[in-house]
């Protein structure tokens, strides 16, 4: 994506406490801050502390594994 370009342009979005955008169309939505990070060989472990959950009950929930979507439930 070229640089100023922004990724957000014609979707419906929204801003968390924190101030980060998150699409509207999402099922659930998660702001946290991070209390811990542990260096572990070549990644980092994040340990957050929810500070507010935004959900709709509208939608099927998705799941990324193996590299392809897959529907949950029903």
């Amino acid at each position: 994506m070229p640089a100023g370009e922004d990724r957000f342009a014609g979707l419906e979005t929204f801003e968390l406490v924190s101030g980060v955008p998150l699409l509207r169309a999402g099922l659930v939505s998660l702001d946290c801050r991070v209390v811990h990070r542990y260096p572990i060989e070549t990644a980092t472990l994040y340990v957050a502390q929810v500070t507010a959950i935004q959900h709709t009950n509208e939608g099927s929930p998705l799941v990324y594994h193996n590299r392809l979507y897959h529907k949950l439930g029903g």
